[in-house]
């Protein structure tokens, strides 16, 4: 990850890149859901056959943003469900630190390319939101 986050950095400043060699676009948040937690690459199944967009859903039950549905009474992903989990993360605005003061283009070197690196699942428990990011994990970037 370490490595990651200093390839991230550089690229940043080095004009002389071509636009295919970027890996993020610096005024837009990324809002890819080819990534974990959201059930488009991989998923999590329960011991009674319930689907979880994230590993880490599956102990809080139906009521889970992530539950997209059932082996058993959906016949697999309810894509009403599994839908509505993409549409609720696309929606999200720009990733943000939740001590916004950490959070500024002048303070954090991380400030264009921190949206690349978060957990879906964690903002969603934390802040019921997938823009939130807590305070330790930026200090730790």
């Amino acid at each position: 990850m370490v490595n990651d986050m200093f390839q991230l950095i550089l690229s940043r400043d080095v004009s002389f890149l071509t636009e295919k060699e970027y890996l993020f676009d610096k005024k837009k948040p990324n809002n890819m859901i080819e990534r974990c937690g959201l059930g488009a690459n991989q998923c999590a199944i329960a011991y009674d056959g319930s689907i979880y967009g994230c590993q880490e859903q599956p102990s809080k039950g139906h009521a889970s943003h992530f539950y997209i549905g059932n082996l058993y009474e959906d016949k697999g992903i309810n894509k009403n469900k599994h839908m509505e989990l993409f549409k609720t993360y696309l929606e999200r605005k720009n990733l943000i630190c939740s001590d916004e003061k950490l959070c500024s283009e002048s303070s954090c070197p991380l400030f264009y390319i921190c949206y690349a690196r978060d957990c879906p699942s964690t903002s969603w428990d934390l802040y019921e939101n997938f823009y939130t990011e807590n305070k330790i994990r930026c200090i730790w970037r």
